[in-house]
């Protein structure tokens, strides 16, 4: 058994892993259940505590982390993308498809575009169809971390 911690800001959360083949990164029903006690039991503020508690400008704040993610010049990969995959999972799995779309709806092209980088539609057991339609009719948009990511793939 892996214990793995994940630092959102202000708030720590811990994860327990049974296995290895299990995604730490992707949501079940029951996984989501877990972090949401946690998340509601942990009383000190946080941006990500009060976009979880549907404050609006708190969720636009936490849509922008994408857009600031991908500008950096560096590779996609490891805790940094993983944590935005399971902020924004946890996100539309607590505040539901249609008001998480609709925050997102107002949001500029280039923040849905890479909203999208970081959800993890395939391998999310449970859909959003309304969040889905939303981000794939977002722009395609060539980030510096996409294409660093993509150069480093290439040269592997």
């Amino acid at each position: 058994m892996r214990i793995r911690v994940f630092v959102f800001p202000v708030t720590v959360l811990a994860s327990i892993t049974l296995s290895a083949s299990d995604d730490p990164w992707t949501i079940s029903p029951v996984k989501y259940k877990d972090w949401e006690k946690r998340i509601l039991d942990d009383s000190r503020p946080s941006q990500f505590r009060s976009a979880f508690l549907g404050d609006g400008d708190a969720l636009h704040r936490e849509f922008l982390r994408a857009v600031n993610r991908l500008k950096k010049p560096s590779v996609l990969a490891g805790e940094d993308v993983g944590e935005l995959e399971l902020d924004y999972q946890l996100l539309v799995y607590r505040l539901g498809d249609k008001r998480f779309s609709e925050v997102l709806a107002r949001e500029k092209p280039i923040v849905r575009a890479a909203v999208r980088q970081f959800m993890p539609f395939s391998r999310m057991p449970q859909r959003f169809p309304l969040t889905e339609k939303l981000v794939n009719a977002a722009p395609e948009i060539d980030f510096p971390a996409v294409k660093m990511t993509r150069e480093d793939a290439r040269n592997k």
